[in-house]
């Protein structure tokens, strides 16, 4: 071990073919696994493994592991899955983070298997949510970060940041503020034209300004029953669309672990699942911005 501590605490709730096994068959399961752990106790040590039972909805068992290395923990959860108990036990959640150095030494029951916060114990890093977070090469995980936490485009996995503003980026746009806000009054101008050449057009349902603000218009997203239809049309004439955004977040897999499911927000689901965003940017002309008309309406005058 070294002189840093990581822990490691997966919680786990059994699968269904788990929970109809007999107990003597439940005991054969876990042989693989105590082979795996024993082979790396000297780098991964195993200091606990707790029911939760009646503290948790979610889970039904959390282990404790502790190792002088993040890569160990890592190739040992990937190992543990591959193991008859591993693949009987769904990952429901996790903690990793640095022991504070008072409780390296304790054996204690971590409060937050009832449903507390781990902070008493860790210096946290990261808080993992997704069930594959450490699979994910280490190398990958700050990008994977630094762009709302995505493993392909609008596949977010786990929380991020839009923290993608490097030092030359900064400097270039400190140069351009000075035009941000002639640059937003051609968004609105092309708004304006969106809002009234499009109105009744098709199933079109239009964004509207609230009251009393004014609308910078980062996106024009139109709302429609078919959007990735539109999109296709719009693109054989050479006019690009983008979706703001095709998942509602509670869908997607980094809030897996809420447990929501289609159905629980219908307002987001049906706005993410409509939704198509319409070319605008400072500087589009009136030529393009009829283009753009010209297309829609083109396409819901097939009928």
């Amino acid at each position: 071990m070294t002189d840093q501590t990581y822990a490691y605490y997966p919680i786990f709730r059994a699968t269904a073919e788990l929970r109809r096994t007999e107990q003597t068959d439940a005991l054969r399961l876990v042989h693989d696994a105590e082979i795996l752990f024993k082979e790396w106790d000297e780098r991964v040590h195993v200091r606990g493994h707790y029911s939760t039972v009646g503290f948790r909805p979610d889970a039904d068992l959390m282990m404790w592991w502790v190792a002088g290395s993040a890569d160990d923990v890592q190739q040992l959860v990937a190992a543990f899955r591959r193991t008859v108990l591993g693949r009987h036990l769904d990952q429901t959640w996790a903690f990793m983070g640095v022991h504070r150095p008072p409780e390296v030494a304790k054996d204690h029951q971590p409060a937050f298997m009832r449903g507390e916060g781990p902070k008493r114990y860790l210096n946290v890093y990261p808080f993992v949510r997704t069930k594959d977070w450490y699979l994910i090469p280490q190398a990958d995980r700050a990008a994977l970060l630094r762009e709302h936490g995505e493993m392909g485009k609008y596949e977010s996995v786990r929380v991020g940041y839009t923290a993608r503003l490097d030092a030359l980026q900064a400097l270039v746009l400190s140069r351009k503020l000075p035009l941000l806000e002639g640059w937003n009054a051609e968004r609105r101008n092309a708004a304006d034209f969106y809002a009234e050449a499009l109105e009744g057009k098709g199933d079109l349902r239009l964004p509207k300004p609230v009251d009393g603000a004014t609308h910078v218009w980062h996106v024009y997203a139109i709302r429609t029953s078919d959007p990735i239809s539109l999109a296709a049309f719009l693109a054989e004439r050479g006019i690009a669309t983008s979706r703001h955004y095709p998942q509602a977040p509670h869908l997607s897999r980094a809030f897996e672990h809420l447990g929501l499911s289609a159905g629980s927000f219908p307002v987001a689901e049906a706005v993410a699942r409509e939704t198509l965003s319409l070319p605008i940017f400072p500087g589009i002309s009136g030529e393009q911005l009829e283009a753009v008309v010209g297309a829609v309406s083109e396409y819901f005058a097939r009928g």
